[in-house]
């Protein structure tokens, strides 16, 4: 479709290849489903993004304390942002994932991992989680990984949790939320952000991220 559109498109040449080259790494999607027909391979491929994951986490959080030379925030001379390798619009969503993931393991352990060892237990996941979710929130500078961490958040709220503990969910995630809303200016204002660019959207004033 992309291709096509290029075809009668008043874009130039140059924008015109930039899309097609975006786009073109969805040609990998089938490629990752044809080889990923084992649960071997797909519980590699889960381990190695958890890996890559924990790895931008950890960096992230250090460049809150030590804004070190190489990070993508520091490149860009985004003061209040601790993107590490992608931008941050990248970093939120696939963090938001990340968050997602952390908690299917913390509820779903014994289905997923075969011997029960010290990385593996609920509460190590839940902190992952927790800390996956605050640096969306805190430290980086865009929103729409905030939107696609309450999209992930309902997930687990409709379709991993039941009875007590979908009330015990709902509560932790909404006192996470108001002590970030009441302690972080910057957290505010981002969200208030929000919804002035939803309304930009459907004005059609400007196309952002969030809209």
């Amino acid at each position: 479709c992309i291709v096509l559109s290029a075809l009668w498109s008043s874009a130039s040449g140059a924008e015109k290849w930039r899309h097609i080259e975006k786009y073109s790494r969805l040609l990998y999607l089938p490629i990752a489903v044809a080889l990923l027909d084992s649960p071997v391979w797909r519980r590699r491929a889960l381990a190695a993004f958890a890996l890559a994951m924990l790895l931008t986490l950890a960096l992230s959080w250090l460049h809150a304390a030590w804004p070190f030379a190489w990070a993508r925030a520091t490149r860009e001379n985004l003061p209040h942002s601790h993107s590490i390798f992608k931008t941050y619009i990248t970093q939120g969503m696939m963090m938001s994932l990340f968050a997602l993931l952390a908690c299917t393991l913390a509820l779903n352990r014994a289905r997923v991992f075969e011997r029960a060892l010290w990385w593996n237990r609920p509460p190590w996941w839940v902190a992952v989680a927790l800390l996956a979710a605050i640096n969306i929130t805190a430290l980086l500078h865009g929103r729409t990984g905030q939107i696609t961490l309450v999209a992930n958040v309902l997930v687990v709220f409709f379709f991993g949790l039941g009875g007590l503990r979908r009330v015990l969910f709902l509560a932790a995630a909404a006192t996470v939320f108001a002590s970030l809303f009441f302690t972080s200016e910057q957290f505010r204002t981002r969200l208030n952000s929000v919804s002035t660019e939803l309304q930009a959207f459907r004005e059609h004033k400007a196309v952002t991220s969030s809209g």
